[in-house]
């Protein structure tokens, strides 16, 4: 008589807890790694962006002069965005004012609740004049410019543009200054004084995290807990 071997096989109850677990697995590792290929994608922006408006800031000095050499009735956030146009490419002009077709103009910080980047910007934000243009750059980010008493320039860059994202500084919206003063630079908010330290760069409302994402390549204060006050602890 023959003899049959026995088989071994998984019985559907074995099969059922083992798709359980890798479900489990999958639903508590992908999204953190979309998250961290979100965050990546964010950090090249911001890096390309500082590049594209370095170069535009460095031709429009060699057609126009030294910044610091400028006329005062030059030193306005219209006069250095029309002459950095020229320099750009950009789907979008919303002239001297900030309007939302180019971009939001409700900014949040990070960890509160509006930004408030400095008096004459936050006037310049809330009540769009002379002191404040803004245009949507080709690759879809937004850039407004405001001007400060003819002394320095603020550059805030929203990376998702106008229409996306959650318009937070530190998150999707990232600041920029240019001094009006001999061999000035555009320099990210935040660099020297705060990004050696992640947890000063997020203390307030985050917007000096911009030299942190510029010098380190990556948004590691989005993983520190607010706590009383807005400090934030960072692990």
């Amino acid at each position: 008589m023959k003899k049959f071997k026995k088989l071994l096989a998984f019985t559907l109850a074995e099969t059922l807890i083992v798709m359980g677990i890798i479900g489990v697995v999958a639903a508590l590792t992908i999204p953190n790694l979309n998250q961290s290929t979100g965050e990546k994608e964010k950090v090249a922006r911001v890096k390309k962006m500082y590049a594209t408006l370095e170069d535009a800031l460095g031709r429009v000095e060699a057609v126009y002069g030294p910044i610091s050499e400028w006329k005062d009735s030059e030193l306005k956030a219209s006069t250095l965005e029309n002459r950095m146009l020229d320099f750009m490419k950009t789907t979008k002009d919303c002239g001297y004012s900030i309007t939302s077709d180019c971009f939001n103009t409700s900014v949040y910080a990070l960890y509160g609740t509006t930004f408030n980047p400095g008096d004459a910007y936050a006037s310049s934000l809330s009540d769009p004049t002379g002191l404040a243009a803004a245009f949507v750059n080709a690759d879809g980010s937004s850039i407004a410019i405001t001007s400060k008493d003819n002394t320095a320039f603020m550059f805030l860059v929203d990376v998702d543009g106008p229409k996306k994202g959650e318009t937070k500084v530190g998150k999707d919206v990232f600041q920029f200054y240019l001094k009006n003063e001999s061999n000035a630079v555009l320099t990210p908010a935040g660099r020297g004084g705060y990004t050696s330290n992640v947890t000063d760069c997020v203390t307030g409302d985050a917007s000096n995290c911009t030299g942190w994402v510029v010098d380190h390549d990556n948004m590691d204060y989005l993983k520190c807990d607010t706590v009383k006050d807005n400090a934030p602890t960072c692990h």
